[in-house]
């Protein structure tokens, strides 16, 4: 299954990497960078490990998407009556690997559930449009729903400072652009662990 939309729209695909079992998909990973090339880096080094992949091309876009599977106020699961019907629609989400009860076939839209599993890790973009990756951070440690969730800041910038200001802003690990797949895979492997 693949489908291709233009800008504004849900992409989802099967990844050509991905174990072709009937097992479940191993826990869910996101990564918000800009840049196309990374994104797919960590899609393709996630799927040939059997991840399930969020990816997002700006910080705005995941948070609406990410807090949706959340709840919407991110503390957790919806529920009762004011819980709205029709989940809100986001755009430009790739989705790696997903089931055919994940993925909606032919609208190219997929959906964020309350009851959406979170995502183990999200591997952040320092400098990400509209809105940087540290306030993105902030914006999603102040929510409880992901306080076992493991995030992680992706940058080019190696100085102290960067590293102090991820820290203060609720980061868990800070990686230096190139990052090599086993130290991708590493940090997944801790987040799994929490």
């Amino acid at each position: 299954m693949e489908q291709r939309a233009a800008q504004g729209h849900i992409m989802t695909h099967s990844s050509p990497y991905a174990p072709h079992t009937n097992a479940m998909p191993r826990r869910l990973v996101t990564i918000i960078d800009d840049s196309p090339t990374i994104r797919k880096i960590v899609e393709v080094t996630c799927a040939r490990e059997g991840y399930q992949v969020l990816a997002f091309g700006d910080g705005m876009t995941a948070l609406r998407y990410l807090l949706a599977m959340a709840g919407g106020n991110g503390h957790g699961p919806a529920q009762g009556p004011n819980h709205s019907a029709q989940p809100p629609l986001t755009p430009t989400v790739a989705l790696t690997w997903v089931g055919p009860d994940r993925a909606t076939v032919g609208a190219g839209l997929v959906p964020a559930h309350a009851d959406s599993p979170l995502p183990c890790v999200i591997f952040i973009d320092l400098q990400l449009p509209g809105m940087d990756g540290l306030q993105v951070v902030k914006l999603l440690r102040q929510r409880p729903a992901f306080a076992r969730t493991k995030l992680v800041i992706l940058s080019r910038r190696a100085g102290l400072v960067d590293r102090l200001f991820a820290r203060l802003a609720g980061a868990d690990a800070y990686l230096v652009k190139p990052v090599r797949t086993e130290v991708l895979l590493a940090q997944i492997a801790m987040g799994e662990r929490v």
